[in-house]
């Protein structure tokens, strides 16, 4: 039983890491190219916002498969056939998920409490100054919700999500290529 279930496993890791490769690459050099060129800083930054969002969740969705599909898949595969390619294909899946977990933002920048104070983001999207260990006025925050978005910041957030999509996607795709030689290896 555990022969069937171990191939099952690592044909779902393997889609699913093919998906989350594809899909890290299709934003970085199609999506995001597109949101530089609107012609409004207001609409690129709420689709960039919402990108964001959407695409967090969709490669967290992604990453858990993949990371549960492949570790089932060495554990159930018989003590012969464990080989480490399942493994080190499921290594690079949990770094750019750890990643993801420790450069999280919050859950919210500004609120009626902090008025004047500055509030620690995680570099991540939004609009406003931001100093290099990632915190930011809550001046800007609250410019940016009064509907005054700089359109520099928001240039440089798409570039740097832009970036981010780019090198997971080529994580991921490493991981990818080591999964499908491996897999060759094994026959299935």
């Amino acid at each position: 039983m555990s022969q069937p279930t171990s191939t099952l496993s690592k044909f779902v890791g393997l889609t699913t890491l093919g998906i989350l490769t594809g899909s890290s690459l299709t934003l970085s050099l199609l999506a995001t190219p597109a949101l530089l060129i609107l012609p409004s800083t207001q609409p690129a930054s709420q689709a960039l916002s919402k990108l964001a969002r959407s695409s967090r969740s969709f490669h967290s969705i992604l990453g858990n498969t993949t990371l549960v599909a492949l570790l089932t898949a060495w554990m159930l595969a018989p003590r012969g056939a464990r080989h480490p390619y399942l493994l080190w294909t499921a290594l690079p899946v949990l770094s750019v998920s750890a990643w993801e977990i420790y450069s999280a933002p919050p859950s919210s920048s500004s609120s009626p409490t902090t008025k004047g104070k500055s509030v620690r983001t995680g570099g991540h999207w939004g609009s406003g100054s931001e100093d290099e260990d990632g915190w930011r006025d809550v001046a800007d925050a609250e410019a940016a919700a009064a509907g005054e978005i700089n359109g520099e910041s928001v240039r440089d957030s798409l570039l740097e999500f832009e970036q981010e999509k780019l090198v997971k996607g080529a994580v991921y795709g490493a991981a990818f290529i080591v999964g499908l030689v491996g897999i060759w290896g094994d026959g299935y």
